[in-house]
């Protein structure tokens, strides 16, 4: 696992001048360096310092550093040589130098002793004479940062520059005020010689100076406005002249921005030696390996491998799933494979393992039977000392490129669909909210409706089937006849007059309840509100206190009256009910004692017609049921509403996808026609649906408009849920909802990818080769940068060929596979930091040198899509010149 060290980039020893001037507090000793580097011995690590440069004002003495870095080496501190000038009163520059360039040999002379010499020469320094008093008359004579850049260029000595501002005026009185110093920087920058900038939080004050500024402006011009009916032509002048001068220096501002704002901020102690002012918390972290070419790769990237030391804490991920370390079996050797808390790349060349390697993380690699002959996993070993057979769901999530392999094993995401085809496509955006999200808040009309009216649609068939069935009607006539022979006028048609006059008699009495329920309400309520306004009476309280159970009293009379005549109305109904009995009961028997051929057919007939009215009676009731069901409904806004909520920290997005539909009017043919998608023929008129399902007249209008022309190959008759065009819309963090029409694609995919790649998750983000399919500024301005934010986060391990992806998103490790064209076809791993100088062997790289041994950068950059190409857009990064100079 890669450390955070605690570095210090300005440090001076008794070389420097000022070291001498109070002995007692600021002479520089190994005491002091142990007190103000490591401190105390309960300390956090991170807490330590471990990466320290001794620059001295104008001198390097190279056996002092020697002296300076065994000592130090032995507390476990890295110790870089450097030096520091003054080429203005204003700003002094830090040089660090690479401490393995020094101690190489020229004419059997050490490098770092030639600089030395150099030095001295640059200074016209006379070592017969006290050095410590031409140390100090050195600080009073500014120098050009130039010819000392060219004594170090010609002698090839790798180096790091960072101006330091004097801490008494600020760094853009500096640079606003002298504009020969803001082009010397500017150059130097472009130039790819600083890389770094010592000057305390420059970044949060030169924003706040152009918000200032640009505040400044907002308000004279609001002067100008409302005083330009009073002003004079000299007052107005003035003000104008204001606003000019102010513009002016919001540009200047904004030029000093765009030069310092792709810079690292740093901040060096400048100790002395003085323990009382020497402050930890206003140094910062680096994230690398523990060399110089560590220092200057953090440097280059700062926004993910420098933090401030006060800001640690944020970048904690403590709670989160994290892979120190894997073990494999590599032909037949047992290895160690390390992971960074932050990116990891496996890149290798087509066929090389990738996929098998993160597939054998995942547990999921049994189609890969010929690799796994030469690299199995033993363990996976997570931080906090955890160990694993491979990970499991609850530790990570998946994305995947366009056509993953084992896609049916894993819950993956697509990345192709996400970014480049949802953005364009409002049904592929909600396709992909549901791959994201499978569980909204739903809220749908549309789908019940349609559920609804099919049920509508097998009532209405009942009917038609059962009025196909034989019943003979005639025969009403010939019973009616009959019970005339017998002086009984118990006719069919009295029988349902009775009944007819039996129904109305029950509708007044239950009408008349209501009536009873409401006016007892009503006289209730008004005798309670008496009551309480009485009590709101103090006279009344102390009168009526002693009676208040009777008006309780009074009340529950009140109920009892109402209840009784309830029970009286319940008595009358069941004597209703009664007679009805009876007289059944007298058809019943006339029949039974008359029997004869013409009363048994009657009998079998008031069978079949009992039968066949149950059946109908049973559908209707269905039916109205149904209509009720339905008449809850909006018909003319039915809606199928989904709102995704993803929330991420304190943020929180609101994605909400909605259909309409107007069952009223359907004027476009293309929802008709997907409604009735099981029908032949699509319907014309606009209201079709509504008269065929909500007019209420039991099926008439569907029978004869829409059941003719059902399609008889298809086993459903039913409607169809319609394709309805989607509206979306986006609410973050509470602010203006704002439709999906009215954003570009680029915010559309960024929307998604905020979605998918959650920075509160604790997860371990897996992302296989995300840059199929994509076009490479997709890659770069999407993928690169969300994952340099993301690495702060949360772990990441990504399956690259893409060299933006492995070196512009700056990996903590690269993990690079390779099969032997030569070894009997077998597979091995190479396993470092981009910014080790470690050499490795590596096969499939031509090379002139026996050993064909490289850094893990010089692999990366020959076997990745676009290689040297793209890496030569960090040159200054890299720092191997010799890889883009062929």
């Amino acid at each position: 696992m890669k450390n955070y060290y605690l570095c210090d980039i300005h440090f001076h020893t008794n070389d420097s001048f000022d070291a001498w001037e109070n002995a007692n507090k600021s002479l520089f000793s190994q005491e002091n360096v142990e007190a103000t580097l490591l401190g105390d011995l309960e300390d956090s690590p991170e807490n330590k310092v471990k990466l320290v440069c001794f620059t001295d004002h104008n001198t390097f003495v190279y056996e002092h550093y020697l002296k300076n870095y065994n000592y130090l080496k032995e507390l476990g501190v890295l110790c870089l040589p450097g030096i520091e000038i003054n080429t203005t009163k204003k700003v002094h520059w830090v040089f660090i130098f690479d401490n393995h360039s020094l101690s190489k040999q020229k004419n059997g002379k050490a490098l770092g002793k030639i600089l030395e010499e150099k030095v001295f020469e640059f200074y016209n320094y006379d070592i017969s004479k006290p050095l410590i008093k031409q140390y100090r008359e050195a600080q009073n004579t500014p120098v050009d940062v130039g010819k000392f850049l060219e004594i170090i260029n010609e002698m090839e000595i790798d180096f790091i520059a960072i101006p330091h501002f004097v801490k008494d005026k600020g760094y853009y009185e500096v640079l606003k005020n002298d504009s020969t110093e803001f082009e010397k920087l500017h150059r130097f920058i472009l130039d790819n010689i600083v890389v770094a900038l010592e000057s305390e939080q420059m970044k949060e004050a030169l924003r706040n100076k152009m918000i200032q500024t640009q505040n400044y402006i907002e308000l004279h011009m609001q002067e100008l406005v409302a005083g330009e009916a009073l002003d004079s032509p000299e007052e107005i002048n003035n003000k104008m002249n204001n606003v000019e001068r102010e513009k002016r220096f919001f540009e200047t501002l904004k030029n000093m921005n765009s030069v310092v704002g792709n810079t690292s901020m740093i901040y060096g102690s400048d100790c002395h030696g003085n323990i009382a002012e020497y402050d930890k918390k206003k140094l910062f972290l680096m994230k690398s390996d523990l060399s110089f070419n560590g220092l200057k790769f953090a440097l280059l990237d700062y926004d993910s491998r420098i933090l401030p030391a006060r800001d640690f804490s944020r970048y904690s991920k403590d709670s989160n799933y994290v892979i120190d370390k894997i073990i494999i079996d590599e032909n037949g050797k047992q290895k160690e494979i390390e992971f960074g808390d932050g990116l990891n790349c496996i890149i290798g060349s087509r066929g090389s393992g990738k996929s098998y390697l993160l597939h054998m993380l995942l547990g999921n690699a049994k189609d890969y039977s010929t690799i796994s002959k030469s690299i199995s996993l033993k363990s996976i070993q997570l931080c906090k000392g955890r160990k694993v057979d491979c990970l499991t769901p609850e530790m990570f999530d998946f994305i995947s490129q366009k056509s993953a392999a084992n896609k049916d094993s894993i819950n993956e995401k697509n990345i192709y669909d996400l970014l480049a085809r949802a953005p364009y496509d409002r049904e592929e955006f909600n396709k992909q909210l549901n791959v994201l999200d499978s569980n909204p808040q739903i809220d749908d009309t549309i789908s019940p409706f349609i559920i609804s009216c099919n049920s509508l649609i097998d009532l209405f068939m009942k009917i038609n089937e059962i009025k196909k069935s034989s019943c003979d009607f005639n025969l009403i006539e010939d019973y009616d006849n009959y019970y005339k022979e017998t002086g009984d006028d118990d006719s069919i048609l009295n029988i349902f007059d009775r009944q007819r006059q039996y129904i109305d008699s029950k509708i007044r009495n239950d009408d008349e309840i209501l009536r009873l329920l409401k006016e007892y309400e009503s006289s209730y309520k008004k005798h309670t509100k008496d009551i309480e306004n009485l009590l709101n009476i103090q006279e009344i309280k102390e009168m009526i206190s002693d009676t208040k159970d009777k008006y309780i009293e009074l009340g529950n009379s009140m109920y009892q009256i109402l209840i009784d005549s309830y029970k009286e109305k319940i008595a009358n109904r069941k004597d209703a009910y009664s007679k009805i009995f009876k007289k059944c009961d007298t058809i019943y028997y006339a029949l039974k004692q008359k029997s004869s051929n013409t009363s048994r057919s009657l009998n079998s007939f008031t069978d079949n017609i009992s039968s066949f009215i149950h059946k109908l009676s049973v559908v209707y009731r269905n039916i109205r049921e149904k209509y009720k069901e339905l008449s809850s409904y909006n018909y003319s806004d039915l809606v199928a509403h989904n709102k995704y909520t993803f929330k991420q920290g304190n943020n929180c997005l609101i994605v909400e996808s909605i259909k309409h539909l107007n069952i009223k009017s359907i004027k476009d043919e293309n929802i008709l026609y997907s409604l009735l998608n099981n029908y032949n023929s699509t319907i014309n008129n606009e209201d079709a649906i509504f008269k065929a399902f909500l007019s209420k007249d039991y099926g008439d209008y569907y029978l004869a408009t829409f059941f003719p022309h059902r399609d008889k190959r298809k086993s459903s008759w039913g409607l169809c849920v319609p394709e309805l065009e989607t509206e979306n819309y986006l609410t973050a963090n509470n602010d203006k909802r704002k439709n999906w029409l009215e954003l570009s694609p680029g915010q559309r995919s960024d929307i998604l990818l905020n979605i998918v790649l959650l920075n509160e998750s604790n997860k371990i983000l897996i992302i296989d080769q995300p840059e199929d399919d994509l076009d490479n500024q997709t890659v770069y301005s999407k993928i690169v940068a969300r994952i340099r934010d993301l690495k702060l986060k949360r772990q990441i391990i990504v399956v690259t060929h893409n060299a933006n992806i492995a070196i512009t998103a700056d990996c903590d490790y690269l993990i690079i596979c390779e099969q032997s064209s030569t070894v009997n076809g077998k597979y091995s791993i190479v396993n470092d930091t981009m910014e080790s100088k470690n050499k490795h062997y590596y096969e499939s790289i031509s090379s002139e040198s026996n050993d064909n041994k490289h850094t893990a950068l010089e692999i990366a950059a020959e076997i990745l899509d676009g290689g040297k190409e793209a890496l030569s857009k960090r040159v200054k990064k890299i720092g191997y010149k010799s890889l883009f100079m062929e």
